[in-house]
């Protein structure tokens, strides 16, 4: 076992989205579990009572879990195969799929302040991205301490697991803004979906800024109802001609969206800020072949930073990495508590029924998150 002198002393090599300490089988105790050991659609994902429990390391707290929410990021790795070298290291099998979190701590490591965490604590997180087969589909999760954040009295479990990875992504992205924000227009686009949803609330009422985004017509009174100034309905208008002279924009979706945002005036020529979700370059359809932006994202990246040195004042373009934090998940929270933040959940399954959340995520067309709520038998 890996000393946590080493742990904290020695300097962290690769980003916390990989878990390089991960959690080991518990020889005895089991749990309920969702996995899969093929990479496919969702008829992968199997249903386990007898997988077993995480045992902990001592920087680590157990959470029983009560609700995760699903992230687009959980089917786009099962459903892409990767060369089996690089798969078992990024991704060990059988995998849990997950990396939201919302329930209660029933222990906790050695190496835990006792007045950070004790049993019996509401509490939330967003698990590493890779290199552990641990994940959020089950009964138990290990976790690091610092990717923890408590959650306040007055804030529901299921809404706290509705946050974790999109608040992360959307409030890591926008502090790249390498601008006085309040007063700024930002184009969120597909301001319905899970970051959307958060981004426009963020970006509105904690920083101050204009908020313009994209929706179908279903969501317009209800996104400007969340802070939105302006929403521009893409089934009827095309944002790259309805659009310019955006300050920043953030992209869930570049595979749609990113070679028409450079190819309008929709971003303003200096100093807009393009800020594209790493992963949004592409999605799998339905027929099982990749919808991508091609090599639009790394050109770019190349591109702009050229650009960058040339002229300080041009265009700007970052990709957005997320990684757990638990002192930022920490501030959202608190923001729900104030009530200056809401949840959006668009539905709750079952965990027996992961398979048909993960089915109704990709069609695309949910407000939201997609909750799954795991059950937990009572003492004797």
């Amino acid at each position: 076992m890996i000393s946590m002198a080493a742990y904290f002393m020695s300097p962290r090599l690769l980003p916390p989205s990989f878990e390089v300490h991960s959690a080991t089988d518990s020889p005895s105790e089991v749990m309920t579990a969702v996995c899969y050991t093929q990479h496919g659609n969702s008829s992968m994902l199997v249903l386990r009572n007898d997988y077993p429990r995480p045992q902990i390391l001592p920087h680590q707290i157990l959470v029983a879990v009560h609700f995760t929410s699903l992230n687009p990021c959980d089917y786009k790795w099962r459903r892409n195969p990767m060369p089996s070298i690089v798969a078992g290291l990024l991704m060990p099998k059988p995998k849990i799929p997950g990396n939201d979190i919302a329930g209660v701590v029933v222990a906790t490591g050695s190496a835990v302040a006792a007045d950070r965490f004790k049993v019996g604590d509401r509490v939330a997180a967003m698990l590493p991205l890779l290199g552990s087969k641990w994940g959020s589909c089950a009964q138990f999760v290990a976790v690091s301490a610092e990717f923890v954040a408590h959650v306040p009295d007055v804030v529901s479990l299921d809404h706290a697991a509705a946050m974790p990875l999109v608040a992360l992504t959307a409030l890591q992205g926008l502090e790249k803004l390498k601008m006085p924000v309040v007063g700024k227009t930002i184009l969120v686009q597909a301001g319905a979906g899970g970051v959307g949803s958060f981004a426009v609330q963020w970006a509105k009422r904690i920083l101050g800024m204009r908020v313009v985004t994209t929706s179908s017509a279903r969501n317009v009174d209800w996104l400007r109802s969340m802070g939105a100034d302006q929403v521009v309905d893409y089934k009827r208008h095309d944002f790259d001609k309805e659009l310019r002279d955006m300050d920043a924009i953030l992209d869930p979706m570049s595979y749609k969206y990113e070679r028409r945002s450079f190819a309008s005036p929709v971003l303003r020529e200096r100093g807009g800020h393009y800020l594209n979700i790493l992963g949004s370059d592409f999605t799998v359809a339905y027929h099982g072949f990749e919808d991508a932006n091609s090599i639009d994202t790394p050109w770019n990246w190349i591109k702009f930073r050229v650009k960058g040195i040339l002229s300080p004042d041009s265009q700007r373009y970052d990709v957005i990495t997320v990684n757990p934090n638990g002192a930022q998940l920490q501030a959202v929270l608190d923001q729900m508590a104030a009530g200056n933040i809401k949840a959006v959940i668009d539905r709750t399954f079952p965990l027996e029924k992961a398979a048909e959340a993960y089915d109704l995520l990709e069609e695309g067309h949910t407000r939201g998150k997609i909750l799954l709520e795991i059950k937990h038998s009572m003492p004797k």
